[in-house]
Order: structure tokens, then C-alpha cells, then sequence
């Protein structure tokens, strides 16, 4: 799994109930296109914090989600899976397009529970 860490945490909230975020991970998406609509889709993003349970929703719905979707290749790096692929694809244009503040990607173990 994938994380998005801050480069510095966000606080977020009233005086009384801050929140601070330090990352965000994808917890769902949606792409579809819109029939009928040349070259026009959606895309929505689930970001979650796993620390604060932060969440918020990015949309595009746009000329560029088409274009971004054709662009992902389905053949992972080397040692990436495809899941890898397209966190490592979505956190590029949210980056590029100055809807997460900076940080770094990185990948994180996944925890299942089982065994401690």
C-alpha cells in the first residue's frame, strides 16, 4: 500500500477540536465516462488519513480524466503491482495539480490484523 506523507502536517478544525493530518492514502476511486460527452469523465478520489481518520473526496470531472486514465500503463514496474501503478498515477496529478500540499509517496506495509 501506498501512503502520501506530508512534508509538514496540516491542522485542521476549530480551536476547541484541532485535527492534524500528517498523510493520506486512497480509499476508493471512481472513474466513469459520461455518454455522449466527447472526451469527458469523472474521476473521484477518496483520501483517508489512517493516523486522524481524516477524510476528504477529490472530483475531477473534465477533458483531462480521459487522457490520464489512457495514460496509465497496465504493466507494473518492476516489483510494483498494479495497484502500485495507479496510487503512484493518481497522487501524481493530484500533486501536479496542487490538490495535496507537498510530501512524498512511499510504500507502507499492510497490516491485516492476524497474529499481532
Amino acid at each position: 500500500m501506498q501512503i502520501y506523507t506530508f512534508t509538514n502536517p496540516l491542522t485542521m478544525g476549530g480551536m476547541s477540536a484541532p485535527l492534524t493530518v500528517k498523510s493520506l492514502q486512497i480509499t476508493g476511486f471512481a472513474c466513469g465516462a459520461f455518454p455522449g460527452a466527447a472526451k469527458v469523465a469523472a474521476l473521484s478520489i477518496t483520501l483517508t488519513d489512517p493516523g486522524s481518520g481524516f477524510q476528504t473526496v477529490v472530483l475531477y470531472q473534465d477533458s483531462t480524466v480521459p487522457a490520464f486514465w489512457n495514460a496509465i500503463t497496465s504493466t507494473p514496474d518492476s516489483g510494483d503491482t498494479l495497484q502500485d501503478t495507479i496510487t503512484k498515477a493518481i497522487f501524481a496529478k493530484l500533486m501536479a495539480d496542487g490538490r495535496v500540499p507537498p510530501g512524498t509517496l512511499s510504500a507502507q506495509a499492510v497490516s491485516t490484523g492476524v497474529g499481532g
